[in-house]
């Protein structure tokens, strides 16, 4: 149902996706194929969590953490063009100034292109819950919650894998 941002740049871009910044056509490229993707259904666009531990088999990383803030605002936008779509992305959780900054960038986006982001969130560990993430409200300019999102493993009904692993 969500457009992989990872993949949406190898589609692209091809093996330039893993190592170069997105040119202009690579962009062009991409919005149109959100739009259409959008168009034909999907619900939206999906930016795994932007951490160091998500990287290829051979320990580089993966696509989606090669783009930049200003080709995730394009694309999160031509869901914005449409008035349609979903952004959910795995935001920085880490704490301090990373997270703020990564807060602050998702605002932005979030207020540039009016489409709503949703954050998924991973424990890292199995039986500890990841802290809700705070989200500065333009409306109020006060930290508040916005809910919580988090997935392990045994919590998915449609996961048919079962048990913890």
């Amino acid at each position: 149902m969500y457009i992989g941002h990872s993949a949406l740049r190898m589609y692209a871009m091809g093996k330039r996706a893993l190592d170069e910044k997105a040119s202009e056509d690579d962009l062009r490229a991409m919005e149109h194929a959100v739009a259409e993707a959008i168009r034909a259904g999907a619900l939206g666009l999906l930016d795994p969590p932007r951490a160091t531990t998500h990287v290829t088999p051979d320990d580089t990383p993966v696509a989606s953490r090669i783009g930049d803030w200003a080709e995730i605002e394009r694309l999160v936008g031509a869901m914005g063009a449409l008035n349609s779509g979903i952004f959910q992305i795995g935001p920085d959780i880490s704490g301090g100034e990373a997270q703020l900054a990564c807060l602050e960038q998702l605002r932005k986006i979030a207020l540039d292109t009016g489409r709503p982001i949703m954050f998924g969130m991973l424990a890292t560990k199995q039986g500890i819950d990841p802290q809700p993430v705070g989200f500065p409200d333009p409306l109020y300019g006060r930290n508040r919650r916005r809910g919580r999102a988090h997935v392990r493993p045994g919590d998915d009904p449609l996961d048919q894998r079962g048990g913890s692993r």
